[in-house]
């Protein structure tokens, strides 16, 4: 018997992968706390326990340290489903440091079945979303070691604190950005405004470029398909931008968000815009590398945003006004650079020694 920690809509799948194996699936239905599993997992026997992570509130440690309990009651293999997130996000560090070491981490349905029938049937265990066997991956007491491939790619959080505030567009002017100064960045839509599926039915198709669950237009490439997430960033990109359009509690809560590199909120000072910004600054006080980017704001509220800003003043930037969200103007290094200026910049050069002791002429 397995028992799917979540609701059926998020572990459908194990339905179909149960009846391959001859075995029944029991769901939990949706929990805040991995403190509520224990209940569940011990009303009957099961093999194994597939816990989906996304759901969570708890805290990295007291959900390693909960789930080892789980695992020393049951007996049970206890699988970690969490699709979109990485090798070397905390939690999956957290999780793997506690002893655990199956972990199906891919967005593909198709793979994240086959991943679950191979734990269900003892072959080895492998993160297939990764291809890299769980027993060979680098470790030390805080879990996995993060590889330089790894450790280069900066992930970016942009949240509005409302709708139509240009959540979209400093999205990708953040992208322009890295590739005036040569990195390779690509957007992602983790929204429902289908931004990417508007613009090709809006302009000509020759202007686009499609491939792999992703469309070019202007040099930038956008991801629409949630799916292919993880695909796509083995693709070598130094920066992914996640557009999650409106911020809200449910995204506030998810650990794929909370574990960005990077959290940018485009707020506004119009009277229609003030309650739903405050609300955004208040829910977000104790988030490391945050900025918040003000757009439309002229030079007197510029000064009496210092108030409302108050300790985040220095985290604070005001956006030019951006009709084409794909042009970017010198001006907009300015912006930016108060951000992301630490990480553009090359290694200083190593000075050439000059041919002539005396460096040749001046």
């Amino acid at each position: 018997m397995i028992l799917f920690v979540g609701a059926l809509e998020n572990g459908y799948f194990l339905l179909d992968v149960g009846k391959t194996v001859n075995q029944g699936v029991d769901f939990t239905g949706a929990l805040a706390y991995t403190s509520e599993i224990e209940g569940y997992a011990l009303k009957k026997k099961y093999s194994h326990i597939v816990i989906y992570l996304d759901q969570f509130l708890s805290q990295y440690d007291d959900m390693a340290n909960d789930i080892e309990k789980i695992k020393v009651a049951t007996g049970a293999d206890i699988i970690i489903f969490a699709p979109g997130y990485q090798l070397t996000s905390k939690a999956i560090a957290a999780l793997y440091s506690s002893g655990l070491r199956k972990f199906v981490l891919s967005n593909s349905l198709s793979l994240q079945k086959s991943a679950v029938l191979d734990f269900l049937t003892g072959k080895e265990e492998k993160d297939i979303a990764f291809e890299i066997p769980a027993h060979d991956l680098p470790h030390n007491e805080e879990g996995p070691v993060i590889t330089e491939k790894a450790r280069k790619r900066l992930t970016i959080a942009v949240c509005g604190a409302r709708s139509r505030m240009g959540t979209t567009t400093q999205a990708l002017q953040i992208i322009k950005y890295f590739q005036v100064h040569h990195k390779k960045a690509i957007y992602v839509e983790l929204n429902d405004n289908h931004f990417v599926k508007r613009l090709q039915e809006t302009y000509d198709d020759s202007l686009f470029t499609a491939a792999n669950g992703k469309v070019y237009y202007r040099e930038v490439p956008m991801l629409y398909e949630k799916q292919r997430l993880i695909e796509a960033l083995q693709e070598g990109y130094d920066i992914a931008v996640f557009d999650y359009g409106v911020f809200n509690n449910k995204i506030a809560e998810q650990l794929s968000f909370i574990e960005t590199d990077i959290k940018l909120f485009v707020c506004g000072t119009a009277p229609s815009e003030f309650f739903e910004t405050n609300t955004v600054l208040q829910k977000t006080l104790n988030y490391p590398n945050t900025f918040y980017l003000f757009s439309f704001c002229g030079a007197e509220d510029q000064e009496e945003l210092k108030e409302l800003m108050a300790d985040k003043w220095e985290q604070t930037i005001f956006a030019d006004y951006t009709p084409d969200p794909f042009a970017y103007t010198e001006s907009s290094n300015l912006i930016y650079d108060r951000v992301f200026s630490d990480l553009v910049q090359a290694p200083e050069q190593k000075r050439k020694r000059p041919f002539f002791k005396w460096g040749g002429k001046k």
